[in-house]
């Protein structure tokens, strides 16, 4: 199941629709306020979605089950884990950890001076990526510590993405670079990728659920870049979708890319097919941009994985 999000609804496309990629989807609830981003349960059980200073709990139907949390801060972003029991939020500078079934905040990290943009959990939800436009901070989850990632390329940090099938590799979109840390090794990146200038921002990153080392990696300007992380330039394919593009998730069998864009579409990448154009599937009728997606990973030990 794919979430999403656009400025004022949420579109819930099941896999059999996914693949049979129709020309439009129809709105499965509307919003009053603007979303900032969604998270699936781990276990599929119900979607999480923050808007303005709350979070709101949906069922499969995309049916409001509950408000689970109001705070003094907007919300950015957010990550899932234990089986949806936790959530962890970018509330201004600070990360909260949330424990939905009480409502109760049982840590809270308040290391960043400047806004969280984005997070990112490990395969094993034991360490945690935020990042603000000028610093990255992985914390230790049970140690309740954290440290600066060093020797930063230069740019402004717009996304982060844990690889999923190696727990300390977390992958970095900074100015047009794709860097890659060991995060035991905080001092600086062990790989760092530059692409072609004219680009844009990068706005995501997406890790392939079957292969370790293809990475695809979407830029503002409507580029998808192509990342194999064991080849010594990195960069393979570049696909030019021609439109501004916003988000990115692979699909749960690695086989499709869906890229969402800014004027309300979901489009659709065969990678098996990279010359034939994308399948494009509206999801807001008045082309609201596509603000937030997340998609359901069916592999076990993978989680919901967004963008």
């Amino acid at each position: 199941m794919l979430a999403a999000l656009t400025t004022d609804a949420l579109v819930l496309i099941d896999p059999p629709t996914l693949k049979k990629a129709p020309t439009s989807i129809p709105t499965t609830c509307s919003f009053s306020s603007q979303p900032t981003a969604c998270a699936w349960a781990p276990d599929h059980s119900c979607l999480f979605v923050s808007l303005g200073n709350t979070i709101e709990k949906y069922d499969l139907n995309g049916t409001l089950l509950d408000t689970i949390y109001s705070g003094p801060s907007p919300l950015t972003t957010l990550v899932s884990k234990d089986k949806g029991n936790t959530l962890i939020l970018g509330a201004g500078t600070q990360v909260i950890v949330l424990e939905t079934q009480t409502g109760k905040v049982p840590q809270s990290f308040k290391s960043h001076k400047l806004p969280v943009l984005a997070l990112s959990l490990s395969n094993d939800s034991s360490l945690l990526a935020s990042i603000s436009v000028s610093t990255v901070h992985v914390h230790n989850l049970s140690l309740a510590s954290h440290t600066v990632l060093r020797g930063l390329p230069s740019g402004e940090v717009t996304a982060c993405a844990f690889h999923p099938h190696t727990r300390t590799r977390l992958l970095l979109g900074i100015g047009l670079q794709l860097a890659v840390y060991d995060t035991t090794r905080p001092s600086g990146p062990s790989k760092t990728i530059v692409i072609e200038k004219g680009a844009g921002q990068i706005v995501a990153i997406a890790c392939s659920p079957f292969s370790k080392t293809l990475v695809a990696v979407a830029y503002s300007g409507g580029n998808v870049s192509l990342v194999d992380l064991e080849k010594d330039k990195g960069l393979f394919r570049t696909l030019s979708l021609h439109v501004p593009l916003t988000s990115l998730v692979f699909s749960p069998e690695g086989a499709a890319l869906y890229a969402g864009t800014e004027n309300g579409n979901v489009l659709t990448l065969d990678l098996r097919a990279l010359d034939k154009p994308p399948k494009t599937i509206s999801v807001s009728e008045d082309c609201q941009k596509v603000v937030y997606m997340a998609i359901q990973v069916r592999f076990q030990g993978l989680r919901a994985r967004s963008l």
